[in-house]
């Protein structure tokens, strides 16, 4: 970063009492699906979407490829493989850190302007975890009955 940034760089320790609070602190989980990540990528027409941009904890593959389903998924919970549940909590909503690529560092506006316009700056959804345990490649999800 320092060679990017042309200035030197330092870092900064918190104390639990000054870390900011927001939904990363609250939360624990930050989910997407496959199809959204492709919608998203055909609404902004600029290229390949990297997942990496939106920092979800678990991309969630899809049988049936309804982009932005997982907004209905709030209040209700999920299973994930034999062990984990959570529940959806609320959507995320977008920063300026999505406009970063995550190789190169160059920013690129347009994308979280489409974020914005087509989904009023919401792209994920948080949950909590109910059932803490191990997650694998390939585990089966079940939305459970509200």
């Amino acid at each position: 970063m320092e060679h990017k940034s042309n200035r030197q760089i330092s870092t900064l320790e918190y104390t639990p009492t000054h870390v900011p609070i927001g939904p990363i602190a609250i939360e624990h989980i930050l989910m997407a699906t496959d199809a959204s990540l492709k919608q998203i990528e055909g609404l902004w027409k600029n290229g390949e979407v990297d997942a990496r941009r939106f920092r979800p904890n678990l991309i969630l593959s899809l049988k049936d490829k309804e982009p932005f389903v997982e907004d209905e998924w709030i209040a209700r919970r999920m299973k994930i493989g034999q062990e984990v549940e959570v529940e959806f909590v609320g959507h995320c909503e977008r920063c300026m850190i999505i406009t970063v690529d995550p190789d190169h560092a160059e920013r690129d506006p347009s994308l979280h302007k489409t974020v914005i316009k087509e989904r009023n700056n919401r792209f994920g959804v948080y949950a909590s975890v109910i059932k803490t345990g191990d997650i694998h490649v390939d585990d089966e999800i079940h939305l459970l009955d509200s």
